[in-house]
């Protein structure tokens, strides 16, 4: 709050506003996988900002696809015995 911000996300803010339209944006901080939401208001100036952390819904999908590959893989393993 009250700080200025960097390039990058100044950058981010200018796009939203440009465009008038949400600006999805994920990175990662700390362990975490973050999803923020750059929200812009044309006629005022500003951007809203909404942010969610999404750690574990991808932890969840990457042990998804690997159950997946585990399971084609043990298919076709059987397949060839």
């Amino acid at each position: 709050m009250g700080q200025c911000l960097s390039d990058e996300w100044h950058q981010v803010v200018i796009d939203a506003l440009d465009a008038n339209g949400n600006k999805e944006v994920e990175f990662e901080h700390q362990d975490h996988l973050l999803s923020l939401t750059f929200s812009p208001i044309v006629e005022a100036g500003y951007v809203n900002v909404y942010g969610l952390d999404i750690t574990e819904r991808r932890r969840a999908e990457q042990a998804l696809i690997q159950a997946s590959r585990l399971e084609a893989t043990a298919t076709l393993a059987g397949g060839i015995a």
